[in-house]
């Protein structure tokens, strides 16, 4: 499917949301986060065998991310993020079957994840009575959203002849995640986030695919609150 979203377009989105909210209080905060992820298979019926020239069932990427947001005064908030991150891929064999050459192909992809979550607040009879802990805010949260994949892909036969294509996809996205914020002062405050999502297209596919289906992250980062 042809992406139909220019990224541009979907970061003056966000910088709109982001301006807006600033009319409903004082609740809204804006931040960057950076980490790694690592793709896998969870599906048993996927053809791992056909991942690569290593067969590696496991890809890591590294995630930069831009996020916004607000925080309610009865323990939920709310958040909405755009993330990019990029690999590349290479699979050399004879049963590609362009034509009756062996193939190599390479391949170039950057992903823009536009996800947006639900949380709540945990909270435990210690927090207030602590300093420390005060400072600490912790969530459990949903999350859902689309991935944009942008791919670029050269072909070389074993006769040294170079062809090249590329394509746009969009893929959703949905999992969980545990956001946590230490104050270092009265409006900057550092932040981790660890999330499990999975690509249900993938997941509960019967076909044999190359994608992997499940992706584990870990992001640091600071927030600013507006």
């Amino acid at each position: 499917m042809k992406n139909q979203y220019p990224m541009k377009h979907t970061l003056l989105l966000f910088i709109w949301v982001i301006c807006s909210t600033t009319l409903y209080g004082q609740g809204l905060q804006a931040g960057l986060r950076t980490g790694t992820s690592m793709w896998n298979y969870i599906n048993p019926k996927l053809n791992t065998a056909s991942a690569g020239t290593t067969g590696d069932m496991q890809r890591f990427v590294w995630d930069k991310e831009v996020f916004g947001r607000y925080e309610t005064k009865k323990k939920w908030a709310f958040e909405i993020s755009v993330n990019n991150n990029s690999y590349r891929d290479e699979t050399s064999n004879g049963r590609l079957n362009y034509s009756y050459n062996e193939f190599t192909m390479q391949s170039t992809h950057s992903n823009y994840d536009i996800v947006g979550a639900v949380q709540y607040k945990l909270t435990c009879p210690c927090h207030n009575k602590c300093p420390l802990m005060n400072k600490l805010s912790s969530y459990i949260g949903i999350d859902g959203g689309i991935v944009i994949n942008t791919a670029k892909y050269t072909f070389t036969d074993n006769a040294g002849k170079i062809y090249r294509s590329a394509a746009n996809s969009n893929n959703i996205i949905a999992g969980i995640h545990h956001y946590m914020a230490y104050s270092l002062g009265k409006r900057i405050s550092v932040t981790s986030l660890a999330a499990f999502n999975v690509n249900p297209d993938v997941l509960f596919s019967k076909l044999p695919t190359t994608d992997r289906d499940c992706k584990v992250s870990l992001r640091l980062g600071i927030v600013y609150t507006l």
